[in-house]
């Protein structure tokens, strides 16, 4: 019989992948020979074995990241066929494993497959205008990795910033912004924000706009991006003296035309909310330890409805007011709904 040969490279080079990520590559495989031949392809460290089909137990050989489709076929002489190579990284790193292609008369060549596993690399290279720090005590978002602030202006005026984005990465990124707001709360002094509680929402008010706002990153190329900001209303609040308010009238009609609370339901509002937080787990550890949650021998209504424990305490003004025992009292005088309410947004309002 004459001898039969298989047409193909010697490296595969599959290229780049985002980890996570599949890519598919082809290659042509074909018999130069005269005569018909099985060709099976195995990982290198199985070869060699007694029997080919004992190998090709499957339709794939794997040997990862890599697979190669299919690992068992018969060529007619100068029949071609399609060699299938998935890649599928799992760490940023070059990667190379060697295969076998073995033919039914013995005849071994080993190819070398390559690839690179790469990670999402973006650079923000410039913001037009000058760069600003958050300002002590503003809430905004600390997983962010870039601040990007407009002055404030007044409704339906239009203010622009440019910026500039990197690709750092050897592949096409497709991208689409969407305009998420985070449920961000104020923190207590020694707080840490825990990511994990932090929720994201898409916003419905639309002062925010992006230009262009779906298209593909370029392989290690800059795309420049124009961000529009509108606002549709203030939101700030102005306060203007009252006609008619003499120096010594009361403030009460005041802070209810401003939707202000009194001192004492302010302060009584803020424990509630801190309460709810230590209950539901998103306060910090010093602040949970203060509060007991009440417990009852008896199988009643009150063992299901998140009460505390009031503590016992000597001083009539500095024991009551201490958080450990005004937050048990306020706590224990809300409603049901209101202590099962499960996210401070539900129990606020």
């Amino acid at each position: 019989m004459s001898p039969y040969y298989h047409a193909v490279p010697r490296v595969l080079e599959c290229g780049c992948c985002l980890i996570g990520g599949v890519k598919f590559v082809e290659f042509l495989c074909q018999n130069v020979g005269v005569s018909a031949g099985t060709f099976c392809i195995v990982p290198k460290n199985q070869w060699p074995a007694s029997n080919l089909r004992c190998l090709a137990r499957t339709h794939f050989s794997e040997q990862p990241p890599f697979a190669i489709s299919p690992s068992l076929f018969v060529l007619q002489p100068g029949e071609v066929t399609v060699v299938e190579v998935v890649f599928f990284p799992t760490a940023a790193e070059k990667s190379c494993e060697m295969f076998t292609i073995v033919c039914d008369n013995c005849q071994v060549k080993d190819i070398s497959i390559e690839g690179e596993g790469q990670l999402i690399a973006l650079e923000l290279v410039s913001v037009s205008g000058r760069k600003e720090p958050p300002v002590v005590g503003e809430v905004h978002d600390l997983t962010a990795e870039h601040l990007v602030r407009f002055s404030p202006c007044n409704p339906h005026s239009v203010q622009e910033k440019r910026l500039i984005i990197r690709n750092n990465v050897h592949l096409e990124l497709p991208f689409h912004w969407q305009t998420m707001k985070p449920n961000l709360h104020p923190q207590l002094p020694g707080e840490t924000p825990e990511p994990k509680h932090i929720q994201f929402h898409p916003t419905t008010d639309g002062v925010f706009h992006v230009t262009p706002i779906t298209g593909v990153l370029p392989p290690c190329q800059e795309q420049e991006f124009l961000f529009t900001f509108c606002p549709k209303e203030s939101h700030g609040i102005s306060c203007s003296p009252t006609p008619n308010m003499r120096k010594y009238d009361h403030i009460t009609p005041i802070l209810k035309s401003l939707h202000w609370l009194p001192v004492e339901l302010r302060i009584e509002f803020k424990v509630s909310v801190l309460t709810h937080q230590c209950i539901y787990g998103t306060a910090p550890p010093y602040l949970k330890e203060l509060l007991t949650p009440l417990t009852s021998v008896r199988t009643n209504r009150s063992s299901n409805s998140n009460l505390l424990k009031p503590p016992r305490t000597k001083l009539r003004t500095m024991g009551d007011r201490a958080f450990c025992s005004a937050a048990p009292s306020l706590w224990n005088a809300l409603p049901d709904h209101m202590r099962a309410s499960q996210t401070v947004e539900s129990f606020s309002f």
